[in-house]
């Protein structure tokens, strides 16, 4: 199962992601299943973080990868834990998940990285930044960080509020279109953003289930969907 994740992220179409957190019914996994490509199990959203019960939400998505995620308060998650309880709850959910999302810059990273590459689990670092997108040369900064980890993916999210930065972000795109990079917008070019770099390189996007949320760039999945059927209608 080490390359179920892997080989659903870099399919020659790209992939979807639909994020499930809490609560969520079978009949929402079982449609959004028909369309999406990888689940990420965000748990830091969830309400009881007792090991058991993620991996209980875990095996419900069983049948599209898995991707969990602890996302830390300091790139926009709702951990509220020590690193090293949420260090501990990586290591006890990965035999359970297909990959593990994990912050850059994470005073924990290397510590889940070494574990995910033990158990043969792809790992995304990924980068946030709420406020503006740093320049090309900061982002190929993170870029060359991330090569020199365990790390299999690089995930950039970014705030993009203006042309410039929305710029900023698709030109590092375009500058790695066939590296192992994923990257979207947050903010006022953060919806347009998810589509688009799609075709600049990103190799894969990001949906939720409930409503949209434009000011992060969130779409939800029937708005990708309908996007989807659409432009690929012959």
């Amino acid at each position: 199962m080490s390359g179920f994740l892997r080989n659903a992220i870099e399919t020659k179409e790209p992939t979807v992601a639909v994020v499930f957190d809490y609560p969520v019914s079978d009949e929402v996994i079982d449609l959004a299943q028909t369309f999406c490509g990888v689940s990420e199990l965000r748990g830091d959203k969830y309400p009881s973080l007792e090991p058991k019960r993620l991996q209980l939400e875990a095996n419900r998505l069983i049948g599209r990868p898995i991707l969990f995620t602890l996302r830390s308060q300091l790139e926009g998650g709702y951990w509220t834990g020590s690193e090293e309880e949420r260090a501990g709850l990586y290591q006890q959910l990965l035999p359970t998940v297909d990959g593990v999302d994990i912050e850059l810059d994470s005073e924990i990273f290397d510590e889940v990285a070494e574990s995910s590459a033990y158990l043969g689990k792809p790992i995304i670092a990924s980068f946030h930044d709420f406020d503006s997108t740093p320049s090309v040369d900061e982002l190929e900064k993170r870029y060359e960080k991330f090569e020199n980890s365990q790390a299999d993916f690089l995930k950039i999210a970014t705030n993009l509020p203006t042309k410039e930065d929305y710029g900023r972000l698709s030109q590092f795109t375009i500058n790695h279109n066939g590296d192992n990079i994923v990257t979207c917008g947050m903010g006022k070019y953060g919806p347009i953003s998810r589509l688009s770099l799609l075709g600049m390189g990103s190799l894969m996007t990001y949906v939720t289930l409930g409503d949209n949320d434009h000011t992060t760039g969130q779409l939800n999945f029937e708005e990708m969907q309908e996007f989807r059927t659409r432009l690929l209608r012959e």
